[in-house]
C-alpha cells in the first residue's frame, strides 16, 4: 500500500518547473528489446538498468521524468515510468541504420506487464491529452508541462486504483521515485488555477508585484486515494501560510471561506508582514 502523504509544497518560484517529462516509445515487434527482455527486467526490477534512445536529447537532464508507452500491436499504453539517471550520450544506432542516436539511462519507478495487468491504454491517453502522438513517432519526445501535469494526475489515479497489482508479481513500483513527480503536478495546478489563496484571497504578486518570487502552496487536505484524475485534482487546494496554520480539513476550508472576519484577518496579517 502506498503511504498516505499530505503534500505541502515549499514556497518557491515554480514558474519554471525543473523536471521535464519525456515519452519513450517501445514497439517490441521492431525493438531490439523484446517482451522476454521486458519480463526479465520486471523480475529483477531493483537490480536492472535500462538504456533508451531519446529524440529531444538537448532538453534532457538527470532527474527528468519519463513514461514508456508500448505501441504497435497488442495491448498498447503506459508500461513503465521513472526518471532519467544519466546525461544524454551518443552511441551506435540500435536499429543498424547508421543514424545519429542519443541515449539516456533510466531509473525505474514502475513497470507493468501489458498482457497481465490493466494499463492506461493508448485510447485513454489520446482522450486525456489529444495533442500528442501516442501511437508512434520518435522515442524520447518532450511532453509540454501542462500535458505532463495532466498525465501525472492520470497516472497517480491509476496507481491508486490498481495498488493490488503490485502484490501479484506482474508489476513493480519504487514509491520514492514516483513521489518525485509532485512538482510537475504543482506546476500544472498553478497554471490552471492560479496562485491566489482559496480561503482569504491573498496573492503575493498583488501585494509585492509580479517580480515577487514567493507563492502560495498547493496542499492536499484530503489524502483519499482517488482513482479518478478529476477528483484527485480537486483534492489539491491553494492556501497561503496563514490559512495553512488554521486549516487541517476540507470542512475547515469550507467553513472559513464564509467567515468574513477570519478571511480579513488572515489575508491582512500576511500582507502586513510582507509590507514590513
Amino acid at each position: 500500500m502506498i503511504e498516505q502523504i499530505i503534500y505541502t509544497f515549499v514556497s518557491s518560484n515554480l514558474k519554471k518547473v525543473r523536471m521535464n517529462t519525456f515519452i519513450m516509445m517501445w514497439n517490441p515487434d521492431i525493438s531490439d528489446w523484446k517482451m522476454d527482455g521486458f519480463e526479465s527486467s520486471l523480475c529483477h526490477f531493483n537490480d536492472v538498468g535500462v538504456t533508451w534512445a531519446i529524440y529531444d536529447y538537448k532538453k534532457a537532464k538527470i532527474g527528468d521524468r519519463f513514461f514508456m508507452v508500448r505501441c504497435g500491436e497488442g495491448n498498447t499504453g503506459i508500461v513503465m515510468s521513472g526518471t532519467i539517471s544519466s546525461k544524454p550520450y551518443k552511441d551506435e544506432d540500435w536499429s543498424g541504420k547508421g543514424r545519429e542516436v542519443y541515449y539516456v539511462k533510466l531509473e525505474l519507478g514502475t513497470m507493468i506487464h501489458p498482457d497481465n495487468e490493466e494499463i492506461i491504454t493508448t485510447e485513454e491517453l489520446e482522450e486525456a491529452i489529444p495533442n500528442f502522438d501516442w501511437r508512434g513517432g520518435h522515442s524520447g519526445r518532450l511532453l509540454d508541462k501542462i500535458s505532463a501535469g495532466k498525465l501525472e494526475l492520470l497516472w497517480k489515479a491509476y496507481i491508486n486504483e490498481n495498488e493490488f497489482m503490485f502484490e501479484k508479481g506482474f508489476a513493480n513500483i519504487d514509491e520514492w521515485t514516483e513521489n518525485d513527480a509532485e512538482e510537475i503536478i504543482d506546476y500544472y495546478l498553478r497554471k490552471k488555477h492560479g496562485e491566489t489563496c482559496e480561503c482569504c484571497g491573498f496573492n503575493y504578486k498583488k501585494v509585492h508585484g509580479r517580480q515577487c518570487k514567493e507563492t502560495i502552496d498547493y496542499v492536499r487536505l484530503d489524502t483519499t486515494d482517488y482513482d479518478d484524475a478529476e477528483e484527485l485534482e480537486a483534492s489539491y487546494h491553494a492556501l497561503c501560510p496563514n490559512c495553512q496554520r488554521i486549516i487541517n480539513t476540507e470542512e475547515d476550508l469550507e467553513r472559513l471561506k464564509t467567515d468574513e472576519a477570519t478571511v480579513e484577518i488572515c489575508g491582512g496579517m500576511l500582507a502586513e508582514k510582507l509590507i514590513k
